[in-house]
Order: C-alpha cells, then sequence, then structure tokens
C-alpha cells in the first residue's frame, strides 16, 4: 500500500513539474487579476455604494455597464514603478500590471485609458471624484484608507 502512495506521489509530482513548464507565474497571476478586476467592475453600482467607490454616471448602471458603454475603463496609476508600472522609451505607459490591465480591457471590449499621478492619495481622489473607474496600484489598507476604500 505505501508503494503505491509513494508511486502516485512521484507521479503527482512529475505531473506538477510538467505543468510548471507550460504555464508560468505570470499566466496564473494574470488570469486571476484579470477576473478579479471584472468581478471589481461587476460589482460596482451607484445605488449601493459609498463614498469610497466609483459612480457610475447613471442612476441606475453599474460601473462595469458604464464602463461598456462609454468604451473606455479609466485606470489611475503611477508609471513610476518598474516592471509593474513605467513608461516605455516612447512614453507609452508599460509593465506587467499595464499588460494584464489591457487585456481587461481588452475583454471588455473597451478602450484602456492610463491616468499617471505622482502619489496613491491622488490615484484615491481620482477614483472618489469620478475621473477613473479603479487604482491599479499595491496600495496597503492603513485606518485613514480605509475610511474610503473597499
Amino acid at each position: 500500500m505505501s508503494d503505491e502512495i509513494e508511486d502516485r506521489g512521484r507521479e503527482n509530482g512529475a505531473a506538477i513539474r510538467n505543468l510548471g513548464s507550460s504555464v508560468s507565474r505570470r499566466t496564473i497571476l494574470g488570469g486571476a487579476a484579470l477576473a478579479i478586476g471584472g468581478a471589481a467592475l461587476a460589482a460596482c453600482t451607484s445605488s449601493g455604494s459609498t463614498g469610497g467607490t466609483a459612480q457610475a454616471s447613471s442612476g441606475s448602471q453599474s460601473l462595469l455597464q458604464t464602463v461598456q458603454s462609454r468604451g473606455t475603463l479609466n485606470v489611475t496609476t503611477s508609471l513610476l514603478y518598474p516592471p509593474e508600472f513605467y513608461k516605455d522609451k516612447s512614453g507609452n505607459p508599460a509593465g506587467y500590471d499595464i499588460d494584464i490591465l489591457n487585456m481587461l480591457a481588452k475583454d471588455l471590449n473597451v478602450k484602456l485609458n492610463i491616468l499617471d499621478v505622482p502619489d496613491n492619495a491622488a490615484n484615491i481622489a481620482n477614483v472618489q471624484s469620478g475621473k477613473a473607474d479603479m487604482v491599479s496600484a499595491g496600495l496597503v489598507n492603513t485606518p485613514k484608507r480605509a475610511l474610503v476604500l473597499n
């Protein structure tokens, strides 16, 4: 019986190693980020939102519906943190997170509009004011931010 378990363990380990060679961590994280971003947009509605979430332009439309009807996903970030966010040699937004945001926009069938701001306070203000639909940044949940972010 223990020999059978060891053989299965070796087979499963080989399968996991083979899986790792064809599926990268970036692919898995990218898929997860797309799912989370889409779910976040779908969950945001103006009727159920509080002061800390993006407001939809129409009282009955969800933020997702607003983004799709507008044809643009407005994302605020700071392009100062390579390899996630930076400007390429041409001055265009680039990086791992920008790639994921482009995939999200493509899945939503909208254009991506990146709002480059200098700091996280400005990112939060852009979402609160409605200039941006979402923030893409490494925000730590501080007590002060918890009052305005969900």
